[in-house]
């Protein structure tokens, strides 16, 4: 999918599988997302990037109260969504153009969503721009090169470096997790700090076979374009996807990552 104007291409493709991983990922994190955010009542909050609602919906009925605001670029995803509240407003923008006036928010958040953009840095200043003195932005992003396996999955991990190259060509960035505190610090936001949160899963838990299958999900819906560099035959492709079936059914197999998060104040 070609987003507009600054707008990269979501890799990850908008078809009804994609729109069940964001579903099982957003139950992996969302939890761990709400503590992060700093939420009160009465705030007006938004968040850029809403995908299907789900997270807006979450905090718009744990927070009554507030009003929340989500935009979402893609089409597909706002047609996909069932999320509802009296007090969550859903909308179509760009992260890049925020239609909404200056100082208009206590709480801006993104999620998943910088890695994807060609200008972040723009859409990160637009996100300033729309929060009120004193508000608060958050975000969490990826950094891919930190996917780790044990035992490791070596045609998994050429795929993956792979798909960061992928990325990139399309004008996303699969590492912008790491930059964080450099775009925070860019569009003049104050007193930043940085937290990680840890992504890990081991085959006596429940939601090791969940991140398994989130991972497998990421590499098919890059197919298309992982096959198209040339660096990668549908044979290391298909064995990477095994390597992660293997995986699952290891008594002995672990998977790590970790999300990077920033917040920022307008002050």
């Amino acid at each position: 999918m070609e987003l507009e104007g600054k707008s990269a291409i979501y890799i990850h493709g908008t078809h009804e599988e994609e729109q069940g991983r964001l579903s099982r990922l957003n139950m992996l994190t969302n939890g761990p997302f709400l503590q992060f955010l700093d939420i009160r009542d009465g705030d007006n909050v938004l968040e850029v990037g809403s995908g299907l609602g789900i997270l807006s919906e979450e905090i718009a009925l744990k927070f009554p109260s507030c009003l929340v605001h989500g935009v979402e670029y893609s089409v597909e995803q706002l047609t996909a969504s069932a999320a509802w509240a009296p007090n969550l407003c859903l909308r179509q923008g760009d992260a890049h153009s925020l239609p909404f006036e200056d100082n208009q928010f206590d709480v801006v958040y993104c999620r998943y969503v910088l890695e994807h953009l060609h200008n972040p840095e723009v859409a990160v200043a637009e996100m300033f721009r729309v929060l009120k003195q004193g508000g608060k932005f958050f975000c969490q992003e990826n950094d891919d090169s930190m996917v780790t396996f044990d035992p490791p999955c070596p045609n998994l991990e050429a795929v993956f470096d792979q798909f960061i190259l992928e990325q990139a060509k399309a004008g996303g960035d699969g590492c912008i997790g790491r930059r964080l505190f450099g775009l925070l610090k860019r569009a003049r936001f104050q007193n930043i700090s940085l937290s990680l949160q840890p992504q890990l899963h081991w085959y006596d838990e429940p939601t090791y076979p969940i991140w398994l299958d989130n991972m497998a999900e990421i590499i098919r819906g890059a197919t298309e374009s992982i096959i198209a560099s040339g660096k990668v035959t549908e044979l290391e492709l298909a064995n990477s996807i095994a390597e992660i079936e293997n995986l699952k059914s290891n008594i002995y197999g672990s998977a790590l990552f970790h999300w990077n998060r920033a917040v920022g104040e307008k002050s």
